[in-house]
């Protein structure tokens, strides 16, 4: 059984990288050896390097080596964009599931679980033509999901709808977290009561919060997860 986690979202700019850091740095700091991979990325901005996993490698302390930094971003696009528009704009092949998959496997071969991130949400377009979507990476993976969402007003709904399309493809679910990062780490009656909400409708467990961060770095995101209970069981297990 492959070991480790698919970071997703109810869409972009949520929190699926600061959360993948402070994952990866849980596992690290419990002594798995664990790798990051960026499933697709857009917006590369002339870099040579995700500018998602640069955040992670920084907050969680990771130092990857240079073979393995080619399959830990096998999708990269210029543009900051859907990743099916992305390619097309750039002239690239559209991502696949097989490549990814691929990427997951050949990691796997070195390290001991892997953390996966995904681009925006569930139904993010990845291939016009095979109408390929970023739920059929996912699946490929093999991997447990975890789901990342914003914790006011509209996420019931966005989870909700995220967990029906990943149970329509037979997708293990192992929970949701919601970021308080945006909700300026506010937390009222709202945001409580929408995870309650989300959990009990869904029947998908609530494995915490990640609480408003003014720094983040290792420090910080592994004080941050050592309160997610849900979490940290989840690490435990691997």
């Amino acid at each position: 059984m492959k070991k480790g986690f698919f970071v997703t979202a109810t869409g972009t700019g949520v929190g699926k990288t600061v959360f993948t850091a402070g994952l990866l740095a849980a596992l690290l700091e419990k002594g798995v050896d664990a790798a990051p991979l960026k499933a697709v990325q857009t917006g590369m901005s002339g870099s040579k390097i995700s500018p998602d996993l640069k955040k992670i490698f920084r907050a969680s302390g990771f130092n990857p080596g240079k073979s393995e930094l080619r399959l830990m971003q096998p999708f990269t696009y210029e543009h900051a964009c859907s990743p099916h528009l992305a390619a097309e704009l750039s002239g690239k092949k559209y991502a696949t599931a097989a490549g990814v998959k691929n990427a997951e496997e050949k990691l796997l071969k070195k390290y001991e679980a892997i953390v996966v991130e995904g681009a925006g949400g569930v139904l993010v377009p990845v291939d016009r033509g095979e109408k390929t979507l970023m739920a059929d990476i996912i699946k490929a993976t093999e991997l447990p999901v975890i789901l990342v969402s914003q914790p006011g007003l509209g996420a019931v709904n966005h989870a909700c709808l995220s967990f029906e399309a990943l149970r329509q493809r037979k997708i293990k679910i192992a929970g949701f977290v919601f970021n308080y990062a945006y909700a300026g780490g506010k937390s009222g009656l709202i945001e409580k009561d929408n995870a309650k909400v989300v959990e009990q409708f869904s029947g998908i467990k609530y494995l915490g919060s990640l609480p408003f961060l003014k720094v983040v770095n290792r420090k910080t995101l592994l004080d941050a997860f050592d309160s997610m209970a849900g979490v940290k069981a989840l690490i435990d297990g691997v």
